[in-house]
């Protein structure tokens, strides 16, 4: 009978000896145990998920001389959105180099999410074939209403200014004091300004006419007070023409400046950021040119003292024109559209308006952004005592005519040539682009 209860004791023992190894195997690394070798094969197994690459966001744009504050904005955007990189392409302001960039990266398919446009002409070129309407989105909500108007082609949203402005004559404080001027009422008066500061070995003005484009501002300070259309660009080619007296008469005031030396030495082979440098530099006492320039002016001489008038036309009549800046739009066939208006919200929110319009010296379209720039304060007391209207040219029919040909017209005039012969010239090559 022992030797019975032994073997049974034994068998007892035995069980539970191999429930205990059993037990043993299955349990896993956690309880500070190593795992079993089918388990360890098993996890080796299964695949880790690798991080996500960024989303990359390509944007064009213009006006190199932003591209410090844009690129203190893309950080921010970064920063808040790791998950989202800017690649931010800013070209010079040369109109047609711009465009030209612009088409061959949608000629070309290549990488592109959000882009620029000038409001008007070139707007109404890529709107319905390029650009998403983001008609009622968020991003309109705190915008003027009147820059959204700009933005807009048929009644729908395509692109967002970003900034207002209006072409001015920008002067030196210390110049005009020391000569005894004081900023014209009358066409005389302007025209008594430049000869007096000539007389006394002063550059009147910075001109930037190496680059064509720039004397369209000088046209269009001139055109201001010598018409009341508004719409006078949308008749061109229909019931108005080069020729009629609206547009014959802007070129002999052009012409008249010219004779009067109006410009510095060698303005024709000056480029545009030259013309900004001699005035920040003091080396000329006044400048044509948009109140986009005012931060720019300021960095490159912080203690530079300047004012604003608005040009006399030939008339005696002071009209200035308000221009919509660069607006921003969605490339309609964007890879990343959510990234993309997520990045639109961005730069057109209170905040980044704040800094924008701060840094580069420039009135903002958001109705709730407050400035702290002494000279748009200077500005918008001078736009208050004057008539104002939308930028004529908005309404060209083609961007051929504001980019190429009253640009040359204008040249033309300025160097004394014969003004009816620039009209008749003028006249054949819209004749043409209209029938293009």
């Amino acid at each position: 009978m022992k030797w019975r209860k032994f073997l049974v004791v034994v068998i007892c023992i035995f069980v539970l000896m191999s429930l205990f190894a059993g037990c043993g195997s299955k349990q896993s690394s956690t309880n500070g145990e190593k795992t079993s070798e089918p388990e360890k094969k098993q996890e080796e197994s299964t695949p880790v998920e690798s991080p996500k690459e960024p989303v990359k966001l390509h944007v064009l744009t213009w006006r190199n001389e932003d591209a410090e504050v844009f690129a203190k904005l893309n950080k921010m955007f970064e920063d808040s959105n790791p998950n989202i990189k800017i690649d931010m392409q800013i070209t010079t302001s040369d109109t047609a180099e711009y465009y030209s960039i612009l088409k061959t990266r949608i000629m070309g398919q290549q990488d592109l999410d959000i882009f620029s446009v000038h409001p008007g002409s070139y707007l109404n070129e890529y709107a319905n074939s390029s650009m998403q309407d983001i008609t009622g989105t968020p991003v309109t909500k705190d915008i003027m209403p009147s820059m959204l108007e700009a933005g807009s082609v048929g009644g729908k949203v395509y692109a967002i200014p970003q900034a207002q402005n209006s072409t001015l004559i920008f002067y030196n404080k210390k110049i005009f004091e020391k000569y005894n001027l004081t900023p014209p009422k009358t066409w005389a008066e302007f025209l008594n300004i430049i000869d007096t500061l000539n007389a006394n070995n002063v550059a009147p003005m910075s001109v930037g006419m190496a680059d064509t484009w720039t004397t369209i501002w000088l046209f269009d300070n001139v055109q201001g007070g010598l018409t009341d259309d508004v719409k006078i660009f949308e008749k061109l080619g229909k019931e108005v023409q080069f020729t009629d007296p609206e547009f014959a008469d802007v070129f002999k005031g052009l012409q008249e400046l010219g004779k009067h030396n109006f410009t510095q030495k060698d303005a024709i082979g000056t480029k545009y950021e030259a013309s900004l440098a001699l005035f920040a530099q003091e080396k000329t006492a006044m400048l044509d040119t948009g109140t986009w320039s005012v931060g720019g002016l300021k960095q490159q001489n912080p203690d530079l003292q300047m004012g604003f008038f608005a040009m006399p036309s030939p008339n005696d009549k002071i009209t200035v024109q308000i221009t919509p800046a660069q607006a921003f739009g969605i490339y309609n066939k964007s890879k990343n559209p959510d990234e993309a208006m997520k990045y639109l919200e961005f730069l057109f929110s209170k905040e980044a308006l704040e800094i924008y319009g701060n840094e580069t010296g420039q009135l903002v379209t958001r109705t709730d952004v407050t400035l702290s720039v002494p000279e748009l304060n200077e500005v918008s007391a001078v736009l208050s005592q004057v008539k104002t209207v939308p930028q004529l040219r908005l309404y060209s029919p083609n961007t051929k005519i504001d980019g190429d040909i009253l640009p040359a017209a204008s040249v033309k005039a300025i160097l004394g040539e014969d003004v009816d012969k620039i009209i008749s010239e003028a006249q054949a090559q819209l004749e043409q682009v209209i029938n293009e």
